[in-house]
């Protein structure tokens, strides 16, 4: 039986009730989407990426700031 890996969400939802999203969280996901899409980068390179932009600048939007 193959292992079902989990990994934390790239975007953090800020509302309280989880079907909402807010107008930073959309910005977060048109970003996402278009390094994934125009840019063909693999979330195994996003992921990193982020972290360490999130370090350096010190935020916890690397998306959208």
């Amino acid at each position: 039986m193959a292992k079902t890996r989990r990994f934390q969400p790239l975007i953090k939802l800020d509302a309280n009730d989880r079907r909402a999203l807010s107008f930073l969280n959309f910005v977060e996901a048109h970003v996402l989407a278009a390094i994934r899409r125009q840019h063909h980068i693999p979330l195994s390179k996003v992921r990193p990426a982020m972290a360490f932009v999130s370090k350096k600048l010190g935020t916890n939007r690397p998306l959208a700031e």
